[in-house]
Order: structure tokens, then sequence, then C-alpha cells
């Protein structure tokens, strides 16, 4: 079932430059991986990697809890995670 929405999900983005993704509650965790209970509501780093080989520009919508975390170490784990998997990223991140 995973795969077959992940197919779709490449399927429906072909031809596409921009792809936005807005899961509900954001991007793969290790807690949840694919096809768990729950892992649902987030978009997996294979459909993100998906997109990226197939040309797409990303952006996706990730919100974190509202707590004190020093946003330059999330910065630069988000895009440590991302480049392993697409080798150059850009991640900004904007604090409201």
């Amino acid at each position: 079932m995973v795969a077959a929405w992940r197919d779709r999900l490449l399927r429906a983005a072909g031809g596409a430059r921009v792809v936005f993704v807005d899961p509900e509650n954001g991007i793969e965790v290790p807690s949840k991986p694919s096809g768990r209970a729950g892992s649902a509501k987030f978009v997996m780093w294979d459909e993100i990697e998906g997109l990226w080989r197939m040309g797409c520009s990303l952006v996706a919508d990730q919100h974190f809890p509202r707590e004190a975390r020093e946003v330059r170490a999330l910065h630069e784990a988000t895009t440590a995670h991302a480049t392993r998997w697409m080798g150059r990223v850009e991640a900004t991140h904007v604090r409201a």
C-alpha cells in the first residue's frame, strides 16, 4: 500500500517543476517509519527523494512545537539528513 501511494504521487507529479508538500505531522521521523500506524501523517524521505530525482523543486511546510530550541541546530540537522538522500540541499527555516 505504501509503495502504491508513492507511485501514484510520482505519477501525479510527473512534469511538475515545483511540488509543495504539507504533511499533517511533518517529515518522516524514526519513531514512525513508513508503513507503521500513524506514518501516513508524515511525508516520507523516499517520497521526497523520488520527487527530487524527477527534477522537481520541493517546498515542504514543516511546523515545530512551540518550545525553546536552537534554530541553527534544526537547520543543520534538517540539511544534513536531506543531503544524505539528495546530495545538495538548500533549507531555510523561518521563525514566526
